[in-house]
């Protein structure tokens, strides 16, 4: 295509990329006599109507919107020469170097300029997200991010580039999977698009930055991205970094605009004075069936208990003791068999003339018989504790009371409310600072809270079961309550 012209403007100065189907190619205009970028989805046997779709999407988004960080669009129209044939849609030309070259480039970033891109691109996101219907762009990766005019300690200009996968929340109809593998965020591989599925992409950006390797080649704990032991940052930045990436949506930041709220100023001080700005507060997190209420003298947290995990935990726990049960039957059995069988086929005269022998061997069957049913007994009862258990747990909840000056705990279940309150002997006056705990259970660690007295923690509700985002709300909500500095456990 070199020295051609497209559309009778375009003259063609060289190719900038191509994958099957589209080319991307670098022009002159020759009415402005400026450089632009022609982007072809050409009529070949790569060709296909999902893409033509997309890419006139693509040209209706650019034309609707203005950023100086966004390419602007310029024209589009139809290409139908006997040497070319197919779309063209015209934009700014941006003279700067992808991401992506830059790191195979072997340029690296520090950890404040892993911060400036991310707040760059999260005011592109706020934009984009903020627009009637939202737009999402749906492809953020390392390709698709520009950087120029770096100066300094300033990570320089950054552009946001392709919306050839954007889409519009408003959006019905089947939703096409579109994105790239390590990028993609749980709910776009199920086809769902939505404006939190921008900030995995760019959270998932930003470790392959500070992490050095590609997001699909991280390891994974339950869709968990780990990354933390291969980067060296702060526990602010580090926590936040997974907050983007949580691969369950509803515990994502609600939007691009509260992650650069907690990007510029992260919930863990160690100033006591950030309490006084009442300008940062966490939310309830979306989706959290936890409820705070705030009576005049005291704040109740009812924590609902994750029945369904509970319930298949004592199943589970169940399931084994009857394995166990079971083979120590069998065991037991066919040594009553056996016994009974040397008895019964034995010698007569043995039987008959020695008591020694006779009287030993039918006690240890009859123990043998004993121990049976003292299994079977025991079995009986541990089934019907572990689904009591699992009952309660499915239809119960953890009630947390506290008063300006005592803690206290109780369980609810069904209509029952505060059974078996259990007082903390915790104090206001007492407790130093609250703390958010790694709590160990059953080979386990979940996210609780602890109350700090002379340096002895104490664990607040520990038989709750609530989210890492959901511990950050309730930790902040009980601080305010008892007026305890912001620190970090």
């Amino acid at each position: 295509m070199n020295k051609k012209i497209i559309g009778d403007r375009y003259q063609v100065i060289y190719l900038l990329g191509k994958k099957p189907g589209y080319r991307t190619v670098l022009c002159s205009d020759t009415q402005t006599q400026q450089l632009v970028v022609v982007k072809l989805l050409v009529w070949n046997e790569d060709f296909e109507w999902q893409n033509l779709k997309l890419f006139e999407r693509e040209a209706r988004v650019l034309q609707s919107i203005s950023h100086r960080s966004i390419p602007r669009y310029l024209d589009y129209f139809e290409v139908n020469k006997p040497q070319l044939k197919g779309f063209c849609l015209v934009q700014t030309y941006i003279n700067a170097a992808s991401l992506e070259k830059h790191l195979q480039a072997g340029r690296t970033f520090s950890i404040e300029e892993v911060k400036q891109l991310a707040e760059s691109i999260l005011k592109i996101l706020i934009y984009l997200h903020s627009q009637q219907p939202a737009i999402i762009h749906r492809d953020i990766k390392p390709s698709n991010i520009l950087l120029t005019n770096r100066s300094g300690n300033s990570i320089g200009n950054v552009y946001l580039v392709d919306f050839g996968s954007v889409n519009l929340a408003a959006s019905s109809g089947t939703m096409t999977v579109v994105g790239t593998y390590g990028y993609m965020s749980p709910e776009q591989f199920g086809g769902k698009v939505i404006p939190k599925s921008d900030l995995y992409s760019l959270g998932a950006t930003l470790i392959y930055l500070i992490a050095g390797m590609h997001p699909a080649n991280l390891p994974q704990k339950d869709g968990k991205i780990q990354f933390e032991q291969l980067v060296n940052c702060s526990d602010d930045f580090a926590n936040w970094l997974k907050r983007m990436v949580e691969p369950v949506e509803e515990l994502r930041f609600a939007s691009a605009k509260a992650a650069l709220q907690s990007l510029k100023h992260p919930l863990i001080k160690t100033n006591a004075n950030y309490l006084t700005n009442k300008k940062f507060v966490i939310e309830k997190p979306f989706g959290s069936k936890v409820k705070l209420k705030k009576h005049k003298n005291i704040l109740e947290i009812i924590i609902p208990s994750r029945g369904n995990s509970k319930l298949k935990e004592n199943l589970v726990f169940l399931g084994r003791n009857m394995f166990n049960f079971a083979i120590k039957m069998f065991l037991l059995i066919l040594t009553y068999v056996l016994i009974l069988s040397a008895i019964l086929n034995g010698s007569a005269y043995y039987i008959s003339t020695s008591i020694f022998i006779y009287f030993p061997l039918y006690a240890l069957v009859f123990i043998l018989c004993a121990g049976i049913y003292v299994m079977y007994i025991a079995l009986i009862v541990s089934i019907i504790k572990n689904l009591v258990k699992g009952l309660i747990n499915l239809f119960g909840a953890e009630r947390l009371q506290i008063e300006p000056n005592r803690i206290t705990s109780s369980s609810d279940w069904l209509c029952f409310k505060g059974c078996f309150p259990r007082s903390m002997h915790l104090f206001r006056r007492n407790i130093d600072r609250l703390e958010k705990v790694l709590i160990a259970e059953n080979n386990n660690s979940k996210w609780g809270i602890a109350a700090n007295v002379g340096g002895i923690k104490y664990k607040i509700a520990p038989k709750s079961d609530v989210t890492e985002v959901e511990i950050d709300w309730l930790c902040n909500e009980l601080r305010e309550y008892l007026n305890l500095p912001l620190e970090d456990g």
